[in-house]
C-alpha cells in the first residue's frame, strides 16, 4: 500500500517545500518567506515587495545572471554598502513567486518547474519589468508550441494573446495568435471574453468582427431556408477628420479584405471554390431554377502566398496583420485615442450597443 502511494505522489507535479523550510519558532511563518540558506547567507538574495508584509529568499547568481534589473540593483547596493534586498514595487508577491518556480532551484536537489500555457499570463509581464530576456523567449515557445486553437478554449486563446500584445513578445506570434481567435465561432467570443483583450481598438474590431460573422451566418441561412433577416447596418467613416479616419480603418474588418490581393489564381492550376465555401454553401431557388452558390474566384496573397478564397477569405494573412497589429499599437500611443474612439463608437452604434461597453472598461 505504502509503494502504491508513493507511485502515485511521483506522478504529481507537487512542490513540497518551496524555497525554504518552517522556522522552528514560528510555524505560521510560510515557508517562501524563511531564508533557505542561512548558513551561507550571502548566497541568497532577500525581495520584497510594495506592502512590506511579503518577502521571498532566492538564489543570487541565477536571478542576477536572468534579470538585468536585478543585477544592476545588487551591483549598486554592494557599491554603497548596504544589506543586499531587492525592491520590487511594481510586481506581487505571487507572481514573483510563481516565475522563482520556472527559474530558480527551489532547494537543494530541487529542479526549476517549467512554465505552462496557464503561468505564462503571470510570468510574461513580470519577466518584461525584469528584462529577463531568457524568460521571455521560454514563455514565447510555451505560446507557440502549445496553442492548439481546436484543443484551447477560447477564454485561454483570449488571454495569450492579450499577453503576447501586452508584452510585445514576437510579431508573428502575436499574429498567429489573433488568426486563432479569428478563426473561432462567431458565438465563442462572448463579451466577457473580448473585454480581456488589452486594447480598446483590437476590442472593438473583434466585437465588429464578431457581429459580421453572425450576420454573415444568419443571411445564408435565412437565404437557403427563404426567411428575412434585418440586415446590420455597416460603419460609415464620411466627414471625419485624418487621425479619427486612421482610427475607424482598424476598427473594422474590410481593413483584413482584399487589399493586399491582386492576383488572380488560373483555375487551371488552383481548384475554382475553397473547402469551407464548399461545406458552407447553399441551394436557393429563383424562379424554377435552382442554383448552388459556390464562389467564382481564388486569389494569391502577394505578401504570403497563400491561396485566398474570394468569399470567406479562408486563410487570414499573417504578415498582414503583423502590419495591422503594429499600427494599431502605433494609433493606442495618442494621447487622445480613446476619445476619438468614443466618438467614433456612438457615431456608428445605438444606445444599448455592446460596443459602447467596450471602449472603457475601467
Amino acid at each position: 500500500m505504502t509503494s502504491k502511494l508513493t507511485d502515485c505522489f511521483k506522478n504529481l507535479r507537487l512542490v513540497p517545500v518551496p524555497f525554504g523550510e518552517y522556522q522552528r519558532n514560528d510555524p505560521d511563518t510560510p515557508p517562501i518567506m524563511v531564508n533557505f540558506r542561512l548558513p551561507d547567507l550571502w548566497r541568497t538574495v532577500r525581495i520584497e515587495f510594495k506592502n512590506d508584509e511579503e518577502r521571498l529568499f532566492t538564489d543570487r547568481s541565477t536571478i542576477c545572471k536572468l534579470s538585468k534589473v536585478c543585477a544592476n540593483e545588487v551591483e549598486n547596493l554592494e557599491k554603497a554598502g548596504q544589506e543586499l534586498v531587492i525592491r520590487l514595487d511594481n510586481v506581487t508577491c505571487d507572481a514573483m513567486e510563481r516565475l522563482l518556480f520556472a527559474v530558480c532551484p527551489t532547494i537543494y536537489g530541487q529542479y526549476p518547474i517549467p512554465p505552462t500555457i496557464f503561468d505564462v499570463g503571470i510570468i510574461c509581464p513580470v519577466a518584461c519589468c525584469l528584462q529577463m530576456d531568457m524568460v521571455i523567449m521560454m514563455c514565447e515557445k510555451v505560446l507557440e508550441n502549445d496553442i492548439h486553437s481546436e484543443l484551447t478554449p477560447t477564454d485561454l486563446l483570449i488571454s495569450s494573446f492579450s499577453t503576447a500584445y501586452k508584452c510585445q513578445l514576437k510579431p508573428t506570434l502575436q499574429a498567429k495568435l489573433f488568426t486563432k481567435i479569428l478563426e473561432c465561432e462567431y458565438w465563442k467570443l462572448k463579451l466577457s471574453l473580448v473585454r480581456k483583450v488589452d486594447s480598446p481598438c483590437l476590442r472593438i474590431f473583434l466585437w465588429n468582427f464578431r457581429e459580421m460573422s453572425r450576420t454573415t451566418l444568419c443571411l445564408k441561412k435565412a437565404l437557403k431556408e427563404h426567411c428575412y433577416v434585418r440586415r446590420r447596418k455597416s460603419w460609415v467613416g464620411e466627414d471625419l477628420d485624418p487621425p479619427t479616419k486612421e482610427l475607424f480603418r482598424l476598427c473594422i474588418y474590410n481593413e483584413l479584405l482584399f487589399s493586399h490581393v491582386t492576383i488572380t489564381v488560373q483555375t487551371e492550376i488552383y481548384k475554382s471554390t475553397c473547402n469551407l465555401c464548399e461545406n458552407a454553401s447553399h441551394i436557393m431557388s429563383i424562379g424554377n431554377c435552382t442554383m448552388k452558390t459556390v464562389p467564382k474566384k481564388l486569389f494569391l496573397c502577394q505578401q504570403c502566398n497563400k491561396t485566398l478564397c474570394s468569399s470567406c477569405e479562408a486563410s487570414f494573412c499573417i504578415p498582414k496583420l503583423v502590419e495591422f497589429l503594429e499600427d494599431v499599437r502605433e494609433a493606442e500611443k495618442s494621447p487622445d485615442m480613446l476619445k476619438k474612439l468614443c466618438t467614433l463608437v456612438a457615431l456608428n452604434s445605438s444606445d444599448h450597443d455592446a460596443a459602447r461597453a467596450l471602449v472603457n472598461i475601467h
